[in-house]
């Protein structure tokens, strides 16, 4: 025979909703510390042929939204990569 004392008591809706809460920014915590950027990428950006400096030349970090434009020396510096 089974008693109600033996079957789980029901869990109220708003301790429902703060345990999926806390699960969910718990989570979101997880993700944006995998996803902070690490690192910078700088160089210059010459003619192969000519070795000059190629000026304006536009730079990115392909899979990224990340871009920069090299300076009038060739120069340029992506940061938060």
């Amino acid at each position: 025979m089974l008693s109600l004392s033996s079957l789980p008591s029901p869990v109220s809706p708003g301790r429902r909703l703060r345990a999926l809460a806390l699960t969910a920014a718990g989570f979101l915590a997880a993700c944006t510390a995998a996803a902070q950027p690490t690192g910078a990428i700088a160089g210059r950006v010459t003619d192969a042929q000519t070795k000059l400096a190629l000026s304006g030349a536009r730079v990115s970090v392909a899979g990224t939204g990340l871009s920069t434009f090299a300076d009038p020396a060739g120069g340029y510096a992506i940061a938060n990569v």
